[in-house]
């Protein structure tokens, strides 16, 4: 009779007998550590993505609805449409996607990493053999990716829509939005002439007063019982049809005491709108060109000496200043993703989960203010254009601080 076989106790794996013996402690195996490191890739990327278009939605959103409301007071008078509103829109979230993007990715990082080092996830892979390099990887290449989309939009996206837009107020400007009843307004940049109504109804106008100073010595005033307002959209010209009034001819100089008086059923005064129309001048600011025009205009001041013959502005510095700040935004993600890794990753209670939203709004908010300040500094006074990069080179040096100090620090 065979001896009974011995059963395994309770709560003991039941194993092979001549299955290998799996690791008590230590790394993975070298075989597994492709696959860890690519299923590791794939979940960071997967919860960043994921947190960074909930973040851009609402950081896009808050930004287009306020930068859009104050755009719809300024036009309120000029009752724009349902189409130009939603064009309005648009062109409005071009402009911010440029400062979002950079904000979301950066919050992004620090609500992935901060999660994983509250639940202990960084721990627990920091024991399987998995190194901070690896954790920092796919986050430095989802920053490049934010940085180019960040760079396209700062250098190409973002002045072709400024462009757009300006376009969009003179379309809402020429048919007249930019008349509002009791207001004196000026007709053109010397602020010469004048322009107020009692009442408006659509393009239709009531008890029009017309000042003009453009004849030095003999200024105008007409007065119109009602009129029209047209707006001829190829020559960029306005034109005030007047109904039953009076052109009043003041006295020459101050020892004529002759007065004139004409009175009119129909009069047609042209006004140039250039004032309303920004896109109708050729000739853009640099904010309005493209990185590509910028590098031309720079260029011919280096050939020439001098700005060229339709430059809007003609210092060669307020082109070099816009050119480096482009530069310095394009760069902010990869610098933002740089810094975010050692200080999302820090083990922190569950309480303290708020520390990583205060950080991301003080880092970003910091960011731009201080460029802002070096930019108006660098206009004012006669400094090279390396201060305008004090911003990014203090943020590349906070961050190699942190991560050398970050792979000291035991997990």
């Amino acid at each position: 009779m065979s001896p009974p076989s011995r059963l395994p106790s309770r709560g003991a794996p039941e194993t092979a007998p001549d299955a290998p013996a799996l690791p008590s402690g230590g790394p993975p195996f070298r075989g597994e550590r492709p696959r860890l490191s690519w299923t590791l890739s794939r979940y960071l990327v997967a919860e960043i993505v994921l947190y960074s278009a909930l973040g851009l939605l609402a950081v896009e959103g808050v930004l287009v609805l306020q930068n859009t409301a104050q755009h719809l007071v300024d036009l309120s008078g000029a009752g724009p449409t349902f189409g130009e509103i939603g064009e309005l829109v648009g062109l409005v979230s071009i402009q911010i996607l440029a400062y979002a993007l950079p904000i979301a990715f950066l919050a992004a990082v620090m609500a992935t990493l901060g999660r994983m080092a509250t639940e202990s996830e960084l721990s627990a892979m920091h024991s399987l053999g998995v190194s901070f390099a690896q954790v920092t990887l796919p986050i430095v290449v989802l920053g490049l990716v934010a940085t180019l989309a960040t760079s396209w939009l700062i250098h190409e996206a973002q002045p072709a829509s400024r462009r757009n837009l300006l376009s969009l107020f003179g379309q809402i400007a020429g048919r007249g939005g930019f008349i509002q009843p009791e207001t004196f307004i000026p007709l053109d940049r010397a602020r010469k002439r004048f322009l107020m109504v009692d009442r408006r109804a659509g393009n239709r106008l009531g008890g029009v007063l017309l000042l003009d100073h453009t004849r030095p010595g003999r200024p105008l005033t007409i007065t119109a019982e009602e009129g029209t307002f047209s707006y001829d959209a190829e020559a960029l010209t306005g034109n005030l049809i007047l109904e039953r009034g009076e052109v009043h001819f003041a006295p020459s100089h101050a020892g004529d005491d002759k007065y004139k008086r004409i009175g009119f059923d129909r009069f047609d005064y042209p006004i140039r709108i250039d004032k309303f129309v920004s896109g109708a001048d050729e000739r853009l600011l640099p904010k309005e060109l493209r990185t590509s025009q910028m590098l031309d205009v720079l260029d011919y001041f280096d050939t020439h000496g001098t700005a060229p013959p339709d430059a809007r502005v003609t210092k060669r510095r307020k082109y070099a200043i816009q050119l480096h700040r482009r530069l310095n935004l394009g760069l902010s993600p990869i610098l933002f993703a740089f810094l975010a890794v050692p200080l999302g990753s820090r083990r922190r209670a569950r309480a303290g989960r708020s520390h990583g939203v205060a950080i991301c709004v003080a880092l970003t908010f910091g960011y731009y203010a201080v460029l802002t300040f070096f930019v108006s500094l660098v206009e004012d006074r006669p400094l090279p254009m390396a201060v305008l990069w004090i911003p990014n080179v203090a943020l590349l040096m906070a961050g190699f601080w942190l991560h050398l100090r970050a792979r000291r620090v035991p997990r």
